[in-house]
């Protein structure tokens, strides 16, 4: 429930949530508080777009004099909330609260408020905003932007356990290479010249945004020589008096009022400052945007933006009200390219780091505190093909065979066919004297374990089988992995086995590597399970109901053929699962140099699927508003755990270098936070292993681990990984 003012903060974090929330999962109605007397609301047309439908209940009659207008509101919300059976009100702003939550209290039903902060500017604003600290006492749960808002809350006597502060959040931009591309296209059709400086702010147009006084800087930076053009993209109710205003000050055209805009980002780019001079404010979702896009900016320390700034570090703040600081700090970044660059990179790696970082706790809160499904059981009736890609593995292939035959499954259901891949050894004949099937195929031209999997499932007659499941040489499978796998195919069509480490306590790399596989095994794809996310194929132990390999050809031949066939499925709305109970267990190799060719070869693939599908699946995800997608995109793009620790070291070292020469210590703090919440991922993950002592042990060198992985990961980033197939050595 939201009254819709205009397109401001508020309508932008509900126009978000409305977005991007799983719809399969989520019956979403927005109760929109409307005023009549104007004509079209722009929110309320946005939703309509999204395939909402919309409940408008009149705020008032008419604009002056409706005396009656909250009881009627009471009559008509109610309705609403009778006429259908919600779990849940969620009210945005002063009077949804007044009115919102005493009909859910009064009906039983639970209420959450999200609290984007007060304005103070009127009498009657004072008014409602006492009325709604009052209202908010009988809130289920209230939600506040920032940790000032919060305050001002319990300073009202809520209480503490009823406030959770949820910061605002944005979408990345869309198209931000496309976008900068047409900056200078953009800015020359509005009579911006490439030597103009261009300063700018988005968002509603009211006193309490402080715009006055970015006119009075703007004004005072013009007569000093600057060629300065002035953005002002919004609409509300200070338009007319802040273009009066311009002209007074003598702007002329030197300020533009473009009015609203939906093609924010597009506008943001064209800025060379961003800045927000508000009076009061939660935690803006402009600012945020602004820093998304890599725009540098200058705010006002008032609400939350002393959270979202780093002054001097990824940003400038200045003192509310103050026309004279806003002046000095555009004049500082005007004078000098450098420091722009600067504040627009640090923002920018603090935003990935901390969504990489806020990524990993919600796995960690849905871990702990989402029950789990029940797994679902099956008659042993799936037709198995365990596929074995095998290139040279005489040495290590008799285990798993040995490991096939085990199986607590009806061998009648289930054939084990090796894939002989140009091998130069004994592989086809150890797989025959071992009972399995055997293709062998020589093609030099065409290396590769994508290509052998092609050619394997043109030879294998599919309509014998329900599903197949691949399997590498060098794993073993645990006794009931079939039997798993068979209830788990009847929930999804493509499924990801448990992959853990078989040698775990062969060396301190080995140990590592397994509180890493331990830590996505039982934390990480369980919890994107129970969120009905999907899983990444692993490489091994993946299983495929014999319908998909059918419908989507095996057409993935990078080095990373397991993520690129992830991504495709993805791209085809497909949702890979996870399977914990069917455990495929990998030889690792022991050493450094025994895992360099291999880990060259994974993080060479993986950036270049990364790069290639990441940000379109995130796209087409935002577009189909479709949760799975979009998160598949996001796994892609966010960083490995290795890569994740090291970027934040570098950023915090950085900061801290910046902190020692007099730019403030908060953003090296920050860094240091999120650096600690990744260890604290791996003490959880260490719980979960056996040996724990010695697991967390492992820690102690793992500098050496990270410095390694730091450079596989700058080679693989710069395509200097390893693009063929190549078997990797091991101790047997």
């Amino acid at each position: 429930m939201l009254t819709p003012v205009a397109f401001g903060g508020a309508e932008r974090v509900c126009m978000t949530l409305l977005k991007n929330i799983n719809r399969e999962r989520f019956d979403l109605v927005p109760i929109l508080l409307t005023r009549p007397w104007e004509h079209e609301n722009m929110f309320v047309r946005e939703l309509r777009k999204e395939g909402y439908d919309c409940r408008e209940v009149p705020e008032a009659l008419r604009e002056t004099g409706d005396y009656l207008r909250v009881a009627r509101c009471y009559k008509l919300v109610w309705r609403q909330l009778k006429n259908r059976d919600f779990d849940l009100l969620h009210t945005n702003g002063y009077f949804a609260d007044i009115v919102g939550i005493p009909v859910a209290r009064i009906n039983g039903l639970p209420s959450m408020s999200t609290c984007h902060g007060y304005i103070s500017t009127t009498r009657n604003l004072r008014l409602y905003n006492a009325m709604d600290r009052l209202v908010l006492k009988f809130a289920t749960r209230v939600l506040a932007v920032s940790e000032g808002i919060k305050q001002t809350l319990l300073d009202s006597g809520l209480s503490p356990s009823r406030v959770r502060v949820l910061v605002n959040a944005v979408d990345f931009p869309k198209s931000t290479g496309s976008a900068h591309t047409g900056r200078d296209a953009k800015r020359g059709s509005h009579g911006i010249s490439r030597d103009d400086f261009v300063v700018g702010y988005a968002g509603r147009l009211s006193i309490e945004k402080g715009l006055i006084h970015l006119l009075a800087a703007s004004a005072q930076l013009l007569r000093g020589g600057i060629p300065l053009r002035v953005l002002i993209i919004g609409d509300g109710p200070q338009r007319k008096e802040l273009e009066k205003l311009s002209l007074e000050l003598g702007l002329g055209d030197r300020v533009l009022f473009p009015g609203f805009q939906e093609d924010i980002a597009e506008w943001t780019l064209c800025m060379d400052v961003f800045i927000l001079p508000s009076l009061t404010e939660g935690t803006p979702m402009a600012l945020l945007e602004a820093m998304a896009c890599g725009v540098p900016a200058i705010a006002s320390a008032v609400g939350g933006v002393p959270q979202v700034i780093e002054h001097g570090e990824t940003g400038i703040l200045v003192s509310p009200g103050r026309a004279e600081e806003i002046g000095n700090a555009v004049l500082a970044l005007f004078a000098d390219p450098a420091a722009r660059q600067k504040l627009a990179k640090n923002a920018l790696a603090g935003l990935y780091l901390s969504c990489y970082v806020a990524y990993w706790l919600l796995v960690l809160v849905t871990h702990f505190f989402l029950s789990k499904r029940s797994p679902r059981t099956a008659a042993s009736k799936t037709r198995f093909a365990i596929v074995i890609p095998a290139y040279n593995e005489e040495l290590l292939l008799p285990r798993l065979l040995a490991s096939t035959r085990d199986q607590d499954y009806s061998s009648e259901l289930f054939d084990t066919i090796v894939v002989a891949d140009n091998c130069t050894d004994n592989t086809a004949e150890v797989a025959r004297n071992q009972g399995a099937k055997v293709l062998e195929r020589f093609e030099q031209e065409k290396r590769g374990k994508g290509y052998a999997i092609n050619w394997a499932i043109g030879k294998i007659d599919l309509d014998a089988y329900d599903a197949v499941l691949i399997v590498d040489a060098d794993c073993t499978m645990s006794t009931d992995a079939l039997r798993s796998l068979d209830g788990a195919l009847q929930e999804r069509q493509v499924v990801q086995c448990y992959s853990g480490v078989g040698n775990p306590d062969d060396s301190w790399f080995t140990r590592l590597l397994d509180v890493s596989r331990t830590i996505n095994n039982e934390i990480y794809n369980p919890a994107k399970q129970r969120l009905g996310l999907s899983s990444q194929l692993l490489g091994t132990g993946m299983c495929f109901a014999a319908k998909i390999l059918r419908k989507y050809e095996w057409d993935a031949f990078t080095v990373g053929e397991d993520c690129e066939y992830y991504a495709k499925l993805l791209h085809y709305g497909e949702t890979i699962g996870f399977d914990g109970g069917a455990k495929v267990h990998h030889e690792e190799s022991s050493s450094l140099k025994q895992a360099t060719s291999q880990r060259m070869r994974w993080s060479g693939g993986r950036f270049a699927i990364a790069w290639r599908y990441g940000f379109n699946l995130m796209l087409s995800g935002l577009k189909e508003r479709n949760v799975v997608k979009f998160d598949a995109g996001l796994s892609l793009v966010l960083p490995n755990p290795s890569l994740g620790m090291n970027l934040t070291l570098i950023c915090f070292a950085v900061a801290l270098l910046a902190a020692r020469a007099g730019h403030g210590i908060g953003l090296a703090a920050w860094f240091l936070s999120l650096a600690l919440v990744q260890f604290g991922v791996f003490v959880v993950g260490v719980s979960y292993t056996k040996n724990k002592v010695s697991k967390f042990m492992a820690i102690f060198v793992a500098p050496v681990f990270l410095l390694w992985k730091m450079g596989i990961d700058a080679l693989s980033i710069l395509g200097l990984g390893r693009k063929e197939w190549v078997r990797t050595e091991r101790n047997q």
